[in-house]
């Protein structure tokens, strides 16, 4: 019943943002929806791409009613999906919490590795950066335990990817991201597809965010924002990945801070 429920609610979700006059509550009111559950974004994300791949938003954002149901999809078909979702990431959380936390790869300073997993995604690490990775056939799961990393994931609408970092979530079906953990901020770039970003732990609760390409994230402990970047500005970020580090308006002290993260003899500014 719970899942028949969640995929029955997103499914209005859905139907209400492309049909009705989508006002500033709603949105509130559907990241709240959001953020009670993985499910819930899953279920959400897995109808949205699959819509935009039968290019059926055409269809529903150009249709009269309000609340018609969706084409060529019994709604006996859509709760046994929503139910057989559910009833996967069921069983996917309860193998994970009794099997080690997968494989961990590491950079030293300067060092820079591309790591190939199982399921066709790779992982680019750029200096001094940790990651773990689990990924099997029934989850896919990574962790940034400090670093960068340029994450290229293959996508599979039956199981999504979860990147943590400082507590945050970013779960994808299949996209083209940057994420940087530093002490106190992370980072989040899309370059491609639509990411889910939720932030961790009740002290200090934040909104979920859909990113859309462009979209650059930066949260520290006391605010979260969203800016978005031209095509030029966001690969100049990830120079790295060709051994080139590349700046613009940027002060001295900003570029000397970006060389030291390559290297162990560290550049100090002594006059401001």
């Amino acid at each position: 019943a719970d899942g028949i429920d969640i995929g029955e609610q997103a499914t209005e979700f859905l139907q209400r943002r492309l049909n009705w006059n989508w006002t500033a509550k709603n949105e509130d009111d559907l990241e709240a929806w959001l953020d009670q559950s993985l499910a819930h974004r899953v279920a959400y994300l897995r109808l949205e791409a699959g819509l935009n791949r039968a290019e059926r938003l055409v269809v529903l954002r150009s249709s009269t009613p309000a609340r018609r149901k969706l084409p060529g999809l019994p709604v006996i078909a859509r709760t046994a999906v929503a139910t057989l979702a559910v009833v996967a990431l069921g069983l996917g959380a309860s193998l994970y919490a009794a099997r080690p936390h997968g494989d961990v790869y590491a950079t030293a300073v300067g060092g820079h590795e591309i790591v190939s997993l199982g399921d066709g995604s790779k992982i680019e690490l750029n200096t001094n950066t940790v990651v773990r990775a689990d990924v099997d056939a029934t989850h896919r799961t990574a962790s940034i335990e400090k670093g960068e990393a340029y994450f290229q994931i293959a996508h599979d609408e039956n199981s999504p990817f979860v990147v943590s970092v400082h507590g945050h979530r970013i779960t994808v079906l299949g996209t083209k991201f940057t994420v940087r953990a530093d002490a106190d901020r992370t980072e989040v770039a899309l370059f491609e597809g639509r990411v889910w970003f939720s932030g961790g732990g009740e002290a200090r609760r934040e909104k979920t965010a859909l990113l859309t390409p462009g979209d650059v994230l930066v949260s520290t402990a006391n605010a979260t924002s969203i800016v978005k970047k031209s095509d030029r500005d966001l690969y100049r970020n990830i120079g790295w990945r060709h051994d080139v580090l590349i700046f613009a308006n940027s002060t001295l002290a900003e570029a000397a801070a970006e060389f030291n993260r390559y290297n162990t003899q560290q550049i100090g500014i002594a006059d401001a």
